[in-house]
């Protein structure tokens, strides 16, 4: 990107920013004053988005470090650690994907279960030997991580404060997180935040030429991958959304070979 091309991102990002940053998984303080989780190192109540001129600006009090601040670009480096140019680019992209985004005015809050998928996902642990260890795992033979995290979690469907594998579902073509599905100890299942046309998808997405799988669940995804480890996996997180999901691998990624697996009911 040019400098002119900096300056076109710019514009035209500015009034968006909760929209941009919406998009991306990052979701942010609907009231100037109001202090939060910081979506970049997550600490409680040190985080602000005043979002002065609609240039995203915000303020991270780095909990008695040294503080963070700047424009939305700035804060996608915080909470990502990309470069600035990096940022510019992402930002373009959601830009070019969505070009009637809402500006600050038009722009829907986020619903409860939408901030506390965020919430969950940044204080799970990532750790192989946690989530292999986790009851469900066991009866899967999920031996690694495979992409999830362990927390507890709370919800109507698997209990209040259960030790659940939590699993990413993720917007494609950003990459960033806009709903978690919780697994508890008993395998009851729950999604926190809008899942819409999202998905989730494992492996090397740039290889075309090596087989491409979609699987109904996360496990049996993990089962796929270990027999066939060069492959690329998806989770369309429900029977339901297979066909939606593989038409959308197809129109995005175009893989040689697509194979689809329904479980037998």
């Amino acid at each position: 990107m040019n400098p002119v091309q900096f300056d076109e991102v710019r514009r035209a990002a500015t009034g968006r920013w909760r929209s941009i940053l919406a998009s991306m998984g990052v979701l942010v303080p609907d009231r100037p004053t109001k202090h939060a989780i910081c979506p970049g190192c997550g600490g409680r109540d040190r985080f602000r988005f005043d979002d002065l001129d609609g240039r995203g600006t915000y303020l991270c009090s780095g909990g008695g470090g040294e503080p963070r601040a700047g424009d939305g670009f700035d804060l996608l480096s915080h909470v990502f650690g990309w470069r600035r140019a990096e940022a510019l680019q992402r930002v373009a992209g959601a830009l070019i994907l969505n070009p009637e985004m809402p500006t600050s005015s038009q722009s829907a809050k986020p619903s409860r279960t939408a901030i506390y998928a965020l919430e969950v996902w940044g204080r799970a642990a990532e750790d192989d030997g946690l989530v292999a260890a986790h009851p469900y795992c066991q009866r899967k033979r999920v031996d690694c991580a495979f992409g999830a995290r362990s927390a507890t979690v709370s919800g109507s469907q698997i209990g209040q404060r259960a030790d659940c594998v939590v699993i990413p579902i993720r917007r494609q073509g950003v990459g960033e997180i806009v709903a978690v599905q919780a697994i508890n100890e008993s395998g009851a299942k729950q999604t926190f935040g809008p899942m819409g046309e999202d998905f989730l998808l494992l492996g090397n997405v740039t290889d075309r030429n090596v087989d491409w799988h979609l699987a109904e669940g996360w496990a049996t995804a993990h089962t796929i991958a270990r027999l066939e480890p060069a492959c690329v996996v998806g989770v369309a997180f429900g029977s339901s959304r297979l066909d939606r999901v593989a038409r959308e691998i197809v129109e995005r990624y175009a893989p040689e070979r697509l194979f689809v697996h329904r479980e037998a009911k």
